[in-house]
């Protein structure tokens, strides 16, 4: 096994059997600019509310733009970013020229599909990008837990699974409802299932670095 860096070694993982002490390390540790999405979004309900579709779209690529640069990362966590703003901006694009803000929203789609496809071909490569996110985010995992962990490819699966899934109700959701109604029942659901998968898979791989190695 890879030896911990100084950082790695000064870190420590939660009591998991501590609730108090869980909620806390996770909260220190939780880097709050993944919300800086959710700006956008609302800005465009506001405004396509108020103005037209295209003033919508382009305040709201505007506010993506800002959150994307505010929102820097490396590596892995990076490239996804980069993929996830291209995807924005082409829509975006899309939707100012079709005067379209179905065009516009359906970027969340698109998004779905392309992790089920980066992610599936990440596990045919033997490398789940969920390892790959973990070990990148946390230097103490990146030096317990190989990146073809049993944890990491049950997690890379689950996402797979959970995006084909919201990506077939989101198809048909903008289907039946207009483009502001879907953002706001996009939206919240969005954040309640990323933050029920972010806070599980944290739980399960700080407990299987736990339990591979005794001195954490």
């Amino acid at each position: 096994m890879q030896k911990p860096s100084p950082e790695a070694a000064e870190m420590k993982f939660p009591n998991l059997r501590n609730p108090k002490e869980t909620l806390h390390w996770f909260w220190e540790e939780a880097d709050f600019k993944i919300l800086l999405p959710a700006i956008p979004m609302a800005i465009f309900v506001i405004l396509n509310w108020q103005t037209s579709e295209w003033i919508a779209i382009l305040g709201a690529f505007i506010a993506t733009s800002i959150a994307f640069y505010l929102n820097k990362q490396n590596g892995v966590i990076k490239m996804l970013t980069v993929m996830g703003f291209a995807i924005v901006t082409i829509s975006a694009v899309v939707g100012m020229l079709m005067n379209n803000a179905k065009a516009y929203v359906s970027e969340s789609i698109t998004t779905d599909l392309m992790h089920v496809i980066i992610f599936t071909t990440s596990i045919i490569i033997r490398k789940p990008l969920v390892g790959l996110i973990a070990r990148e985010a946390l230097p103490l995992v990146r030096n317990t837990l190989p990146v073809m962990h049993r944890i990491f490819l049950s997690l890379t699966v689950a996402f797979i699974a959970i995006n084909l899934l919201t990506a077939i109700a989101r198809i048909l959701l903008l289907e039946n409802v207009s483009a502001t109604t879907y953002v706001l029942i996009n939206t919240p659901s969005s954040f309640i299932i990323s933050g029920l998968y972010l806070a599980s898979s944290g739980y399960l791989i700080v407990r299987a670095a736990k339990k591979d190695d005794a001195s954490i």
